[in-house]
């Protein structure tokens, strides 16, 4: 079985890997002083707090463009596990990442 802090590095990486390449290094890295000036989140933080993340999301892109986000940094998580995705409407990137680490549990 994966360790949580192994499971939540994952997550961390996953979501660095998506922001880069979905919005570019630069605004990745604007995004994290954004965060820990104004939420008191650093980048080791975020997996612990995933709705907080998304709600910034939210502020920064907007709703629609925040769940783009979410789907991508999803989908390359569940393939860096070999897990299937399903999007299902109105879920969050909390409900993405607890689906995968169930799914985990389960296989283990």
């Amino acid at each position: 079985m994966l360790a949580v802090t192994g499971f939540n590095d994952m997550v961390s990486s996953t979501i660095d890997e998506t922001l880069s390449d979905l919005l570019s290094i630069p605004v990745m890295e604007s995004l994290y002083v954004y965060l820990l000036k104004n939420h008191g989140m650093t980048r080791a933080n975020v997996p612990y707090r995933l709705d907080l993340f998304s709600s910034a999301l939210d502020d920064i892109f907007g709703a629609k463009s925040s769940r783009t986000i979410a789907r991508a940094v999803a989908r390359k998580l569940y393939a860096h596990f070999n897990l299937r995705f399903e999007d299902k409407p109105d879920s969050t990137l909390s409900d993405f990442v607890d689906r995968a680490r169930n799914n985990l549990k389960m296989y283990s």
